[in-house]
């Protein structure tokens, strides 16, 4: 980061932002993994108490 009184060079400043975007980037990848995830954990819950209360209606 700069500080004051100090500049930055264009390719500093370049390769800082695609630095900090590759970070994002890669945070919402984590992110939609996890969502992902989630979510198919859910839809198996669902299914196992779907077959669950069949049961015990039998």
């Amino acid at each position: 980061m700069s500080h004051i009184g100090t500049w930055e060079t264009p390719d500093r400043r370049l390769i800082r932002l695609r630095s900090a975007l590759d970070s994002t980037a890669q945070s919402m990848g984590d992110t939609v993994s996890k969502a992902v995830d989630l979510e198919a954990r859910r839809r198996a819950m669902e299914d196992y108490l779907r077959r669950f209360r069949e049961g015990e209606q039998r």
